[in-house]
């Protein structure tokens, strides 16, 4: 009898969790579009300042603040000119900085231009899933907003207001789910290449 009882338990266990795993709840959700949903605010970083310049001091407490945290090495020289002398300060992204907070790479005239997330996503709410059975779909509708790196501080927007800034406020967007043997995945938005040739 105690046989029966412990393998109608296991059955029962298995069975419970197969179906709640096959279910896309807001909670499962989220934890798919924060895993998946590439839309962290990337930046260059502001890592080149001069003693004559105006926000110098501003500058040098991020940087100082980002040294501490192991994120940036801070290399400084000092240039003479017919106007006098003034220091020079470049600081470098550590291995750290790279590993935790590194994004896309870009070519430029002047080399690989790095950048970094300054801003990772959060989903603060699932508004509505509309699931789609025969095609096991779903389209989720949520808002997420931007929760600041140790790195933001030293955006490169921050000292240079033509640039554009992190987007703040809860945003609202929309994600496709797709439904596999393995469970409920996220469908990647298309590039904007694939787009233009209609893949």
């Amino acid at each position: 009898m105690k046989k029966i009882t412990i393998v109608f338990t296991v059955i029962f266990t298995m069975t419970v969790f197969s179906c709640s795993s096959d279910k896309l709840t807001n909670d499962v959700a989220i934890k798919i579009i924060e895993t998946n949903f590439y839309k962290d605010c990337e930046q260059k970083l502001n890592t080149i300042t001069f003693s004559i310049r105006n926000d110098y001091k501003k500058v040098m407490e991020s940087l100082k603040e980002a040294e501490k945290l192991g994120l940036v090495d801070i290399k400084q020289t000092t240039t003479r000119d017919i106007q006098g002398s003034y220091i020079n300060i470049k600081a470098i992204p550590t291995q750290k900085a790279i590993s935790e907070y590194g994004g896309k790479q870009e070519n430029s005239m002047s080399g690989k231009r790095a950048y970094f997330k300054v801003a990772t996503v959060e989903v603060v709410e699932i508004i509505g899933i509309s699931i789609n059975k025969e095609s096991n779909t779903a389209t989720v509708r949520f808002t997420y907003k931007l929760n600041p790196t140790e790195l933001y501080n030293i955006r490169w927007s921050k000292y240079h207001s033509q640039s554009p800034d992190c987007p703040k406020g809860n945003i609202e967007d929309e994600v496709t789910f797709i439904k596999y043997d393995t469970g409920w995945k996220m469908e990647q938005p298309k590039s904007e290449l694939e787009l233009m040739l209609g893949k």
